[in-house]
């Protein structure tokens, strides 16, 4: 197995790695990865057939439906509201 040295701290990393194991510097560029390129594979553009772009459907936020959430909602909208209260208090002294 291939492996390179760190320039900063010299510990020996497996030649797959881009950073290092150790002080994570990132590999030298003098010294290039081994690994072969993957080939993309493409389609001719006349291959694809033509379809209608999808339009993203648009996120809707849906209230909670059961009462315990409901309650946990409600809980920490009062200990919020306690919370500027008493910083409110704490600034003024």
């Amino acid at each position: 197995m291939e492996m390179w040295k760190c320039s900063r701290c010299d510990t020996k990393n497996q030649d797959n790695m881009k950073f290092c194991q150790v002080c994570h510097a990132p590999r030298p560029a003098d010294e290039p990865n081994q690994e072969p390129e993957k080939k993309k594979k493409t389609v001719p553009r006349s291959a694809v057939p033509d379809q209608p772009e999808k339009k993203p459907e648009p996120f809707v936020l849906e209230p909670p439906k059961n009462k315990l959430s409901i309650t946990l909602i409600a809980a920490n909208l009062a200990l919020l509201a306690a919370n500027i209260i008493g910083l409110i208090i704490l600034i003024k002294k």
